[in-house]
């Protein structure tokens, strides 16, 4: 009974005369995400940052001075900090900026430089989009894909075009699962408070009877 009971209450379909409690549990629901969302963005801004340090630090330019390198450091540096002051006041436009930026940047990259398996960054690209904004795991695997494709047919690139695109599609469906999941998830925590809440109630009710 008690599976039973808890089938029932994540059923996406809210019960008949609950219009508030299901709208209650959406904003809850929307909240929750939102919250872990913010966390997500300041720790991967972070680490963004720090990564485009690195890179600096032990890139190996062919020439004295590689403008192109310090150029795309510097963007992907000021990325990094204009999401983490966003992501205090204008926690959407953070996430949607680092985002994006970091899908162009990748573009970027693969442009740049001739590395075989950076297109296959895309794959941990769409888990980190997926989950900052909703839909965002298309996005970069489009623009990650079609640039793979893109820059392969110019022949400035050799790229396993078979091998990049299966990958792509391959987290782009895990992406997908996983951050349904997730809402599955919140809502399955947000009505075990509640009913923790309602057997709570019901206990201080009968303890002030028994009184």
């Amino acid at each position: 009974m008690g599976k039973l009971g808890i089938a029932a209450r994540l059923s996406p379909f809210p019960p008949d005369g609950e219009p508030d409690a299901a709208s209650g549990r959406a904003d809850a629901i929307r909240e929750n995400l939102d919250d872990l969302r913010g966390q997500l963005t300041a720790r991967i801004a972070l680490l963004a940052l720090v990564t485009a340090q690195l890179m600096l630090l032990f890139y190996n330019p062919p020439v004295s001075f590689p403008l192109d390198m310090l150029l795309f450091w510097a963007g992907l540096t000021g990325l990094c900090l204009l999401a983490l002051a966003l992501n205090t006041r204008r926690p959407i436009w953070a996430r949607h900026v680092l985002a994006g930026g970091l899908t162009v940047a990748l573009a970027v990259m693969m442009a740049l430089f001739p590395v075989a398996w950076l297109p296959f960054v895309g794959a941990i690209l769409i888990f980190v989009t997926a989950v900052l904004v909703s839909g965002g795991e298309v996005v970069t695997a489009v623009m990650v894909g079609g640039t793979a494709v893109w820059l392969t047919n110019q022949g400035a690139r050799a790229y396993d075009l078979t091998g990049v695109l299966t990958v792509l599609t391959l987290a782009l469906l895990a992406a997908w699962l996983t951050a349904r999941q997730l809402t599955i998830t919140l809502d399955w925590v947000w009505h075990m408070n509640q009913r923790a809440a309602e057997l709570l109630e019901t206990t201080r009710n009968q303890q002030a009877r028994l009184r």
